[in-house]
């Protein structure tokens, strides 16, 4: 069955196993289960010739149609950015997570960071200070 589309009930019954493991759904969008039993949308892709993964989110926070209408929308992304650096790339990304409304910590998971500072260097100076101001309120609330 190569090529053959994942279903909502396939994803809602997966269970973790001894090790981590890929479910494809086609495209390079995968669903990564851990052996805890994590689920999470990844999309694997090629930029500037080298591998790269994208987290798309997290099941069951995010569905299975809905994670592939963020693969397409990713896919429309990648090749207009083919000119910029990597570096602006994930700096677009983090960016366009935090504008759409999501908290930093899962902004952090997303991106693949354990910690701030490594987020915080992807942004643009008018992000970080908008991120800082909501890291503050947060703090001091």
């Amino acid at each position: 069955m190569a090529g053959a589309k994942l279903t909502d009930t396939q994803v809602s019954k997966t269970k973790g196993k001894d090790k981590p493991y890929k479910l494809s759904d086609g495209g390079g969008l995968f669903l990564y289960v851990t052996p805890a039993g994590g689920k999470f949308w990844r999309w694997q892709y090629r930029f500037q010739g080298k591998p790269q993964l994208l987290s798309v989110g997290e099941y069951p926070l995010m569905s299975l149609k809905e994670s592939r209408i963020e693969h397409q929308r990713w896919q429309g992304v990648v090749p207009e950015v083919g000119s910029l650096t990597l570096h602006r790339f994930r700096r677009t990304y983090i960016t366009m997570l935090l504008r759409s409304g999501l908290d930093l910590a899962t902004v952090q998971r997303y991106a693949g960071h354990s910690d701030l500072a490594s987020t915080m260097r992807y942004l643009r100076p008018e992000s970080a200070v908008e991120t800082q101001d909501r890291i503050s309120a947060i703090v001091w609330e």
